[in-house]
């Protein structure tokens, strides 16, 4: 199988619910990457998933901009992802 035959892996099209979007971003949170590109691929994802397709990159980067997220913004956005945003304590260890 040649490189060029592989398709390209979208998130997008295993987030079928509102469970699904929700332990996709929780687990993009907890991966504890630096990039903000990062938790912008996952939202832009889950904003695919539900079919808004005119929600791109450049509009998630307004709710969440390159030197950290914009809490209002954020929960803005995730409002209309239809999740919203919840707090933990970290396990020990963790």
């Amino acid at each position: 199988m040649k490189i060029s035959d592989l398709r390209i892996f979208d998130p997008a099209n295993y987030l079928h619910d509102g469970e699904a979007h929700a332990i996709f971003l929780t687990e993009t949170l907890a991966t504890d990457c630096d990039d903000p590109r990062y938790y912008t691929e996952a939202l832009a994802a889950v904003a695919h998933s539900l079919g808004m397709d005119a929600l791109g990159r450049p509009d998630i980067f307004k709710a969440i901009h390159e030197e950290g997220p914009h809490l209002f913004g954020l929960r803005q956005l995730l409002g209309a992802l239809g999740v919203e945003m919840t707090f933990r304590a970290k396990t020990p260890g963790g």
